[in-house]
């Protein structure tokens, strides 16, 4: 197994960092993911790699950035394979090296991405309504819960 190449520049005592994200919908629904030990949900992704690339994303959702890093979404439309996806309840468990990740399907709403208190904040207010062009976003540390 290679050693992971991160993309990640430091200076001093900053560091900057850029993330990648999916968000993969299936039958008005939205893949979630978290770490077993972590209390938060949040969309699969990661920190991204030297090397890696976009193929098999349907198209850039967002970016967004602040002084630590860029956050880059990118939309995936799953195909089903049955009638609806897996219940909430029903969470599908992965090891990724060291880490236990927990994967489950929630409605593709604001009220159900709020109550799971999923960032970046701003995808709760447009994830019933898609735009068709990408957005970017640039906000200030300190204010990510302000939805004004």
């Amino acid at each position: 197994m290679s050693k992971r190449r991160r993309i990640r520049l430091t200076a001093g005592v900053g560091r900057f960092n850029h993330r990648i994200a999916g968000l993969a919908l299936r039958d008005r629904n939205v893949l979630v993911h978290r770490a077993e030990q972590e209390p938060f949900w949040t969309f699969p992704g990661g920190t991204a790699e030297i090397g890696e690339t976009c193929s098999g994303w349907s198209r850039i959702f967002s970016t967004s950035s602040n002084a630590t890093g860029t956050n880059s979404v990118f939309i995936i439309s799953s195909k089903s394979r049955r009638n609806s996806p897996p219940a909430a309840r029903n969470i599908h468990r992965v090891e990724d090296g060291d880490n236990h990740l927990e994967f489950k399907w929630v409605p593709a709403t604001r009220k159900a991405l709020i109550d799971l208190d999923i960032p970046p904040y701003f995808i709760a207010d447009v994830i019933e309504t898609l735009p068709a062009a990408p957005l970017h976003l640039v906000w200030r540390d300190g204010n990510l819960d302000d939805r004004n």
